[in-house]
């Protein structure tokens, strides 16, 4: 494999890609490598983010579990289906 040095990254856009990373559960790296991946696949919208129902699913358990760390007061699954439920046959 080839390898590629990049210098001069501004902060803010490391920082970016470093979020990126993390919500993908991915390496910086790795996370570059995507971009560009994406970004140079032919027939697609550079600026459309493709993900997967997995990721997704990830990506919401991954928040999920740091909004308890926060929020000891948030609402239980079971509650959430009750409300839901609450009044229907």
């Amino acid at each position: 494999m080839k390898s590629i040095t990049i210098s001069n990254i501004p902060h803010e856009l490391y920082g970016k890609i470093e979020e990126r990373a993390k919500a993908n559960n991915r390496s910086v790296n790795t996370e570059i490598i995507a971009c560009l991946e994406h970004a140079t696949a032919t027939g697609r919208d550079p600026v459309k983010i493709q993900t997967t129902p997995a990721d997704i699913l990830k990506q919401a358990q991954y928040i999920r579990k740091h909004i308890r760390a926060h929020n000891q007061d948030m609402l239980s699954n079971t509650e959430i289906r009750q409300a839901i439920n609450q009044g229907r046959p």
